[in-house]
């Protein structure tokens, strides 16, 4: 963002992409759980502080979810799993759910500033997937997806026209526009918990870059 600022660049897509499974459980130097804050509030403060040059360019932010998000329900009560025993899988299942949930929010408080979505790549035979889920990665081999057709509906959407038919805050699967929920899953989450989710954020990003996000007016800090 510095750099973007400093020579005055736009950005016309932002694609957060990176993330990670942890086994067994870790903490960053600012004593964050590490799937929350590479996965959450990385995603969370990336998209915060190039707002500024996603408007500029009306560009878009892709954010890459996962399937696993289906088996979760986002737990407002311990976004980094200090309680109980820790479960990599699941905390990273959680962390997808709160992407989603951020993508929508997104996409709702922008006002076209830029233009939010999420997705899911499908299974790929990625070096996260190997050294994450070597057991899960044993068994569906053959069925797996190469890293080019896990990257086809990310590539999709970031090249469709600005008049394209295109759902912003929607979470899109092999190009269609996926449901959020399984039927009868009990995953969704009310606004109240969202708008939780966003102050957690934004309270441990102020904490990490020394100062108020509110100063940069962007709406993208997304807290009602």
């Amino acid at each position: 963002a510095e750099e973007f600022k400093e020579h005055g660049h736009r950005c016309d897509c932002l694609i957060n992409n990176a993330g990670a499974m942890i086994h067994p459980k870790q903490t960053t130097s600012d004593g964050l759980e590490m799937s929350f804050a590479t996965n959450v509030l990385g995603t969370y403060l990336m998209t915060v502080m190039m707002a500024p040059f996603l408007k500029d360019a009306k560009g878009r932010v892709i954010t890459v979810s996962s399937g696993g998000m289906y088996t979760q329900k986002m737990n407002v009560h311990d976004f980094e799993m200090q309680s109980g025993d820790y479960d990599g899988t699941r905390q990273y299942a959680q962390n997808k759910r709160c992407q989603v949930l951020m993508a929508e929010r997104w996409a709702s408080v922008c006002d076209g500033s830029f233009f939010s979505y999420s997705m899911h790549p499908g299974w790929s035979d990625t070096p996260g997937v190997q050294s994450a889920m070597p057991g899960f990665r044993e068994k569906l081999e053959q069925k797996l997806r190469t890293i080019p057709q896990g990257a086809d509906t990310i590539i999709w959407l970031a090249l469709q026209p600005t008049d394209s038919s295109l759902e912003p805050g929607k979470f899109y699967f092999d190009r269609q526009v996926a449901s959020f929920h399984f039927p009868l899953s009990f995953t969704s989450s009310s606004t109240k918990d969202v708008n939780k989710l966003f102050q957690k954020c934004k309270t441990e990003a102020e904490k990490i870059i020394g100062s108020s996000l509110d100063s940069a007016g962007s709406v993208a800090t997304g807290v009602l």
